[in-house]
């Protein structure tokens, strides 16, 4: 937790150390959590950056000492809300994913993905170098302004490049994509 002088304030002129509020409330706060998870340790880390947050709070006013602790709870509250609702839906989405990678069609599509990737560079492995470096740029996402500066070149150049590799790898993957297809198909 942060060190530090820090107050919080309350409306009727007084205040309190945050420090020591938050040594003499974090039990109790880690123990309102057990009402909602298993794992004391979540607990803990839910509290610790409650306060965490709290100190990052520029005006830490308020009304009094247990609104301060209302406050407290319900942010707990919903910070444990939004994480369980949170793994719901990862949980729902590792289901549905499961039932997928079980199905024999995702192990076809994988299949052929993983190879036509492979395929696909190991074709560009045969170009010559600098069409090789444009065609990686390229699959980076990188636009052809971008490519001609890293690579020293002019745009005119880095075109060229593309339309060479771009006519060699058809010739060199039409090919081997066409066997691949009618293997598929057995």
């Amino acid at each position: 937790m942060p060190r530090g002088s820090k107050h919080i304030h309350f409306t009727n002129g007084e205040s309190i150390i945050f420090d020591e509020y938050f040594r003499s409330n974090f039990n109790k706060f880690v123990a309102f959590t057990s009402r909602f998870l298993v794992d004391t340790q979540q607990g803990e880390d839910v509290v610790q950056d409650t306060f965490v947050q709290m100190w990052e709070t520029a005006d830490l006013t308020f009304e009094s000492e247990p609104a301060l602790s209302a406050y407290m709870y319900r942010v707990i509250r919903n910070r444990i809300l939004n994480d369980l609702k949170h793994l719901k839906i990862q949980e729902k989405y590792n289901e549905r994913m499961r039932r997928e990678m079980e199905s024999e069609s995702f192990l076809v599509k994988s299949v052929w993905d993983e190879e036509t990737r492979h395929l696909l560079y190991k074709a560009i492995d045969t170009l010559t170098p600098q069409c090789k470096e444009v065609i990686r740029y390229h699959l980076e996402g990188k636009k052809n302004q971008e490519i001609a500066e890293l690579m020293e070149i002019s745009i005119v150049t880095v075109k060229s490049h593309k339309m060479v590799a771009y006519r060699q790898l058809r010739e060199s993957l039409s090919k081997i994509i066409f066997c691949l297809f009618l293997t598929s198909l057995h």
